[in-house]
């Protein structure tokens, strides 16, 4: 989307005199979204906007399916320069996403080691299957699940010897609680020995 990074002001004409004033108010507070456009299939996007002469800044407000919103924020500077100006202004930009990923690890709750040889899976709220494998001594990665979605990770088969696992939900998040881009989000699931219980 294109913000305006300050306000924008209007001019007013006094109706007796003909004078030409800036009004006292903002006509657009700064960062005020002006334009929205969504990319093609490329990844190509293209504004065509009549913006007034100021400086504004071009940020990604959603990323593509899978990946997380860019952070970067390209400005460029719209302002008058004088008569024989450039009345088009043209700029390129590239924003680079980070896939989402997802580490799901299944932990012996007693000595908080890795368990291989329990049966998962990962299904999306409508319940269709998005990975199925059998737990290993290291986690097991899923990448381009969608932001702000609910999954479910579900044990089909407990690892002969322990008791099988409540489901657990959890939903892929763009950002961390301090505002960070989430590399790597984490879930963990414990099992309880037969013998330990």
């Amino acid at each position: 989307g294109i913000y305006n990074k300050n306000d924008i002001q209007g001019f007013a004409v006094d109706e007796v005199t003909g004078i030409v004033s800036r009004r006292a108010d903002a006509l657009v507070k700064a960062d005020t979204l002006i334009e929205t456009i969504e990319t093609d299939a490329n990844g190509i996007g293209l504004f065509v906007s009549d913006l007034p002469c100021g400086i504004y800044y071009l940020k990604e407000i959603k990323a593509p399916t899978g990946y997380h919103t860019s952070d970067e924020v390209y400005e460029f500077d719209a302002s008058y320069t004088g008569e024989n100006g450039n009345a088009v202004i043209s700029l390129s930009y590239d924003f680079y996403n980070k896939p989402t990923v997802v580490k799901i690890t299944k932990y012996d709750l007693t000595n908080g080691k890795e368990l291989s040889g329990a049966e998962l899976k990962v299904t999306d709220e409508e319940g269709n299957e998005i990975d199925s494998w059998t737990s290993t001594e290291e986690g097991h990665y899923i990448r381009h699940l969608e932001l702000d979605k609910k999954y479910t990770l579900t044990e089909v088969l407990a690892r002969d010897g322990y008791t099988s696992t409540e489901s657990i939900d959890f939903i892929i998040t763009d950002k961390d609680g301090n505002g960070n881009i989430t590399t790597v989000q984490e879930v963990k699931m414990y099992a309880v020995s037969v013998e330990g219980e």
